[in-house]
């Protein structure tokens, strides 16, 4: 099962609920509909699976996705976002570029809809 890394910051959708992960670039964009993601929050970025220090949150099932400019990204997809402080614009930029570095209105994201189908406490 694939990662769906976050870096230190949550997983708010709940159970059963759709939620939406917005990724830099086009990556996650081939990931099959109906594929299981694992889903993990990590304290940093680090390339490679995760290890005992990744939080393991729970899984979820594509649904579907989404691919363009930021500045094109819908307003339905962003009031999806899995953390609820990234529905707001300014804030999904410092958390993109917390994990991207600089993102430009021009960049290429991808957004991963997924229905939650795990939820994993700390």
């Amino acid at each position: 099962m694939r990662q769906l890394k976050n870096i230190n910051h949550t997983f708010d959708t709940p159970l059963g609920d759709v939620g939406c992960t917005i990724r830099k670039g086009s990556k996650w964009y081939d990931e099959s509909i109906g594929n299981e993601v694992e889903l993990r929050n990590c304290p940093k970025g680090h390339d490679g699976d995760c290890n005992s220090l990744c939080h393991h949150a729970g899984t979820g099932k594509i649904i579907g996705h989404w691919k363009g400019p930021l500045i094109n990204l819908p307003p339905t997809l962003l009031a999806m976002e899995h953390n609820v402080q990234a529905r707001d614009p300014e804030k999904l930029r410092e958390m993109l570029e917390r994990g991207y570095g600089k993102i430009c209105n021009e960049d290429i994201v991808t957004a991963l809809i997924y229905i939650r189908t795990e939820v994993k406490s700390n």
